[in-house]
């Protein structure tokens, strides 16, 4: 979002929490969790996330894809 501004670190570890111990929001904080570790470059920690998402709902094709492209970057 324009002109927003907080605490990625916050936000890393807020959606921690919610993917360890979220009941309803649980792979909404995982997949926000791979967003926040991208943006920091942490693309290892985010392709381990992302790779656990993948295979809990294996049909979903858009999690493969960004998983694919993820490990192609990391082997690039």
């Amino acid at each position: 979002m324009r002109g927003a501004s907080g605490d990625k670190k916050k936000a890393i570890a807020y959606c921690l929490k919610g993917a360890e111990s979220g009941w309803f929001f649980q792979e909404f904080a995982r997949r926000t969790l791979v967003n926040l570790y991208m943006e920091d470059n942490r693309l290892a920690e985010a392709a381990e996330v992302l790779g656990e998402l993948a295979a809990e709902f294996p049909g979903n094709p858009m999690l493969r894809g960004d998983l694919l492209k993820l490990r192609e970057r990391l082997a690039g």
